[in-house]
């Protein structure tokens, strides 16, 4: 069974604004990810971190309600990028995964766009690597 653990989660603020300035990104509506390969001593691992807006979500059990949503969806979704993609030594994926919907969607759409999204950031990877 897929889990989600602690030394997956991206936890550095100067690591999560750095995927954002010098990271690529790719748009699945509802979702926004950023993406950066960054060399590092730790070797092949994932770390990803989920981003809900206070502006569009006021309420903190709305955007802890979505969260919850897109963490099961990257549990259930992340061997698409472990079987993509093999992290080549001395790197680290870092993403960071936005929902920028006003309104959480039908699951459907929710998981097609996700696994849209997945595998794209996966076959862009593999062209860098190529």
């Amino acid at each position: 069974m897929p889990t989600f653990s602690k030394q997956e989660r991206l936890c550095s603020q100067r690591d999560i604004q750095l995927i954002f300035k010098q990271g690529k990104s790719i748009k699945a509506y509802p979702f926004f990810l950023n993406y950066r390969l960054i060399d590092t001593p730790d070797s092949g691992k994932i770390k990803v971190v989920i981003m809900v807006s206070k502006r569009k979500y006021k309420l903190a059990t709305d955007r802890n309600r979505i969260k919850r949503v897109i963490r099961e969806l990257y549990r259930k979704h992340k061997f698409i990028i472990y079987d993509g993609f093999v992290v080549p030594q001395g790197k680290e994926l870092h993403i960071g995964i936005s929902y920028i919907a006003s309104s959480l969607l039908p699951e459907t759409k929710r998981e097609s766009s996700f696994s849209w999204a997945i595998k794209s950031v996966t076959n862009e990877l593999q062209k860098t690597i190529s």
